[in-house]
């Protein structure tokens, strides 16, 4: 398709279930954090999510990890596993919020 005109692609689905926002910062692994993976738990279930740099031929990811709860969750751990393998966790963090986590912070910094 490379001759072809370009396309942009908007997703108008309705959003059924609350989500979590992170932005990961690295500070003793690179700054993008690239690499990273989340784990959030909330009552019996559990989502993982990585940080890529990039799925397919010169692309770029955007760094900012959506990650969908169950309808009623209000509050969820997270766990992070950075490059470099230091974890962090961080509990009693809120749906529908967007958190910056730095590493080897002692808070999530909600925005």
């Amino acid at each position: 398709h490379q001759t072809e005109p370009t396309a942009l692609l908007i997703n108008h689905s309705p959003q059924i279930s609350p989500m979590i926002h992170f932005e990961l910062v690295g500070t003793q692994s690179s700054r993008d954090a690239i690499g990273a993976r989340l784990r959030l738990s909330f009552g019996d279930e559990e989502r993982t999510s990585w940080l890529l740099a990039g799925d397919g031929y010169l692309c770029s990811n955007e760094r900012t990890l959506r990650v969908a709860l169950a309808p009623d969750v209000k509050r969820c751990k997270v766990e992070v596993v950075w490059p470099n393998g230091e974890i962090q966790i961080f509990e009693g963090l809120e749906a529908h919020r967007k958190y910056l986590l730095i590493e080897s912070a002692n808070a999530a910094f909600a925005f």
